[in-house]
């Protein structure tokens, strides 16, 4: 009864403004997704030494979640290593086609990223014919959300995350601080980015009100 009451709200609102269809879609399963959540709080757990369990905050890039304890439950555990020696793991600067074959995301991974899509996570091809490759980036206020995904998705990238200066801002001059990491380039994200970027730019799935979950809303 209230979510027929929220939609016939929209039904009546939104015709006399010029939002696109789909812009209209996305928001109400937003808006309906946030009301649940505030019956039900989404539980995830923290992750090695990325986030803490008690009223922690998750930033997206639409601002801020507060959850009251953190809980995942992640198909494919993560280990619990420190930053010092996630960043002096030694890896393969390449793999072989064998190698990259054996990755595949766990059903949570796949919702988190989902998530992190509708934000500011980009995905890239190399080359038409190459795998794609995921870049996190976040400004350096947001250095250990950065690396709580980076735990999370460690086992998919070569080497962790870096800090560095991005190019003067063009408008005002500044110069911004940002810490970044990218994953292989890997067969298991390519049904995420046929979905995504199914010409190559950005777009948001006609079918998002299925691939969002509460846990991708979260992130």
């Amino acid at each position: 009864m209230v979510k027929f009451f929220q939609f016939n709200i929209l039904a009546i609102v939104l015709p006399s403004l010029r939002i696109s269809p789909l812009l209209i879609l996305v928001k109400a399963i937003i808006i309906l997704y946030a009301a649940a959540l505030s019956f039900n709080v989404v539980y995830i757990q923290s992750i090695g030494s990325g986030i803490g369990t008690n009223s922690e905050l998750l930033f997206s890039s639409s601002g801020l979640i507060e959850l009251a304890a953190l809980q995942p439950v992640l198909a494919q555990p993560v280990s619990s290593k420190s930053k010092e020696e996630c960043s002096t793991t030694a890896k393969p600067w390449r793999l072989t086609k064998l190698q990259q074959s054996q990755f595949a995301l766990s059903e949570d991974l796949k919702a988190i990223l989902v998530g992190l899509l509708m934000g500011d996570l980009f995905m890239q091809k190399r080359t038409v014919n190459s795998n794609p490759i995921l870049y996190f980036e976040q400004g350096l206020v947001h250095k250990d959300y950065l690396f709580h995904l980076y735990e999370l998705f460690s086992s998919y990238c070569r080497s962790a995350p870096k800090i560095d200066n991005r190019l003067p801002d063009k408008r005002t001059g500044n110069v911004y601080t940002r810490v970044r990491f990218n994953t292989y380039s890997l067969p298991c994200f390519q049904e995420l980015y046929n979905l995504f970027y199914p010409s190559g730019k950005k777009i948001v799935p006609l079918n998002i009100g299925e691939l969002l979950t509460p846990m991708g809303l979260a992130y």
